[in-house]
């Protein structure tokens, strides 16, 4: 797991509109990734109620996910360690590493955005 707190790199923001050449591959991927065969990635804009958890602990033999961490404060647990994070926090969970975030706030909801590798054959 490779974490970035207050101190690390911080998430662009990227514009939605895709690149002005529209006779480029890139340009017509930016609108319709199916010519790349589906979506390489799914995103998740999401708030956790306090107390909970965004799944139970578990891990992928296969994908990348990725936690940015946008409302309120929670811990991460990576195989063995536990690390507390909050608003502008990214996590990074690689392959083979179990997981689970959680929201230990007991008032205040958890918001995140999530990136995560779409592979159609692991869930």
């Amino acid at each position: 797991m490779m974490y970035h707190g207050k101190g690390g790199p911080r998430p662009r923001k990227r514009s939605a509109t895709p690149p002005k050449n529209s006779r480029s591959p890139s340009a017509r991927n930016a609108t319709s990734p199916t010519g790349l065969g589906g979506h390489p990635f799914d995103l998740e804009l999401d708030r956790l109620a306090p107390g909970h958890r965004v799944c139970p602990f578990h891990s992928h033999s296969a994908y990348w996910e990725l936690f940015w961490i946008t409302a309120g404060e929670g811990m991460v647990r990576a195989d063995a360690a536990r690390h507390t994070f909050t608003v502008g926090d990214v996590i990074l969970h690689p392959p083979g590493v179990a997981r689970e975030i959680l929201n230990a706030s007991a008032t205040e909801p958890l918001g995140f955005m999530l990136i995560a590798e779409n592979q159609h054959y692991e869930y």
